[in-house]
């Protein structure tokens, strides 16, 4: 009866051992591997837009659309806004006191975002006429 029992208990025994995962994660590090310590490289962040401004530069507004749609700009820059098209087109910066209408044609005049009610930090702008046309863009003001 001792026979039978040893038996399986061994069968028991190399059933229990040839069920590991054999994940090396679960064995703990293997020689070679780095540690969870080790610095890893820097990963730098994409530049939010491709378009720069350092010096005065201008919105165009035409076929519902603004160029550029995206622009990194310091708060200190002046800028124009122009409209290309064949109607009134306007930019609002939401969670500011900034909105302006442009006629067919008209260009608004030149002044800075931060004398503008602008401070550094990302920020959707709209027509408020052809918003729902997709009529947006992103701003990013940096600080002076």
């Amino acid at each position: 009866m001792r026979r039978p029992l040893l038996g399986i208990l061994l069968a028991f025994a190399l059933a229990a051992t040839g069920c590991s995962s054999g994940d090396p994660a679960e064995s703990g590090p293997s020689v070679g591997s780095p540690s969870p310590t080790t610095p890893q490289p820097a990963v730098s962040s994409p530049r939010p837009c491709a378009d720069e401004a350092e010096h005065t530069f201008t919105v165009v507004m035409r076929d519902f659309r603004f160029v550029p749609r995206c622009l990194v700009v310091t708060a200190t820059v002046p800028f124009h806004l122009r409209n290309r098209g064949s109607t009134e087109h306007n930019l609002t910066i939401p969670g500011t006191k900034f909105s302006a209408d442009v006629a067919p044609g008209e260009a608004a005049g030149e002044r800075d975002l931060m004398s503008a009610g602008v401070g550094p930090g990302t920020y959707e702008f709209f027509c408020s006429f052809h918003r729902s046309q997709g009529m947006t863009g992103e701003l990013h003001v940096l600080a002076a």
